[in-house]
């Protein structure tokens, strides 16, 4: 039996004895209890045995997942499920997150079957991989809050209410906000502003859990806004982010690729051209969102 306390970090459970074990969530719970188990047969964790130390990881995990595949804004594209499935197939991830604006495109208003087909995908896609987050997107919500905006659609409105009900029903409860978070990482589809924060929030230090669980529950009269997670667009110095510790994760803008400017990683390359050919390289990437890192699927 070995002296022991419990020590946690954001990235890592560390075992402070004769022997340390260092534990990445994305490597498995199940894997790091084995070996903990074999080591420390008799011995109590803190105020904890093995079985309170695994609910309690169990909790903290859904915070931190670590590999995370992102899909930015499809606009119609459905075939872009179909490509991420097959790297997925590949690869090995805790959590996929999509970007918003499953709607609209140009000149695509008034082909419903691609609406209806593109929601039908994302569905399924969903039921295969239910570790999926949606964060909404302008064009998403605007069907929901009936907002004119670029590329509405009067003739899909109905198909795209429908659609956005049936995709939240197969989700799991929380998979569906205006932002995520895992780690130290944002997830949202336009980023979130300082000038955002401080309208809602003064100038004050904020939790971010609460402050982003505050956020997810606003309306069409403070997100319908330029500066809004829906609508910001920060590239370029354009707007100031909100707390430089998170990076972020964010779609809307259209990039050639991948691009990342200090603490801001914006990954809508999957537009086109009004006439249709593709605006950015269409390249997937995976994000790790303890290190704040990312690369190309």
């Amino acid at each position: 039996m070995y002296p022991c306390s419990l020590s946690l970090t954001r990235s890592t459970i560390v075992l402070k004895s004769a022997k340390v074990v260092n534990f990445s969530f994305s490597s498995g719970c199940i894997l790091f209890f084995a070996i903990m188990s074999s080591l420390l047969a008799d011995c109590r964790i803190c105020a904890y045995n093995i079985k309170d130390v695994y609910s309690l990881l169990l909790i903290i995990n859904k915070k931190y997942m670590s590999k995370i595949f992102v899909i930015p804004d499809i606009h119609l594209k459905p075939w872009m499920f179909e490509k991420a499935s097959e790297i997925l197939s590949k690869n090995q991830y805790d959590a996929i997150v999509l970007l918003g604006d499953l709607v609209d495109d140009w000149g695509k208003g008034q082909n419903i079957a691609l609406y209806k087909e593109t929601f039908d995908v994302a569905i399924d896609f969903v039921k295969e991989h239910p570790e999926t987050y949606w964060c909404y997107g302008n064009h998403d919500v605007s069907y929901l809050w009936y907002a004119m905006e670029t590329g509405f659609s009067f003739l899909a409105r109905d198909t795209v209410v429908d659609g956005i009900e049936n995709l939240r029903k197969v989700m799991k409860p929380g998979h569906v906000e205006y932002i995520h978070r895992f780690d130290k990482t944002l997830f949202c589809h336009g980023g979130l502003t300082e000038s955002f924060v401080i309208q809602h929030f003064g100038y004050g230090e904020q939790d971010m859990d609460s402050m982003i669980s505050k956020i997810n529950s606003l309306r069409k009269e403070d997100l319908w806004k330029d500066n809004s997670p829906l609508w910001a667009r920060p590239q370029g110095g354009a707007m100031r982010l909100y707390d430089k510790d998170y990076l972020q994760v964010v779609g809307h803008t259209p990039v050639i690729s991948a691009i990342q400017e200090g603490n801001l990683l914006s990954l809508d390359n999957f537009s086109t051209y009004r006439d249709g050919n593709p605006y950015g390289d269409q390249r997937f990437v995976f994000v790790d969102t303890l290190e704040k890192t990312w690369q190309f699927a």
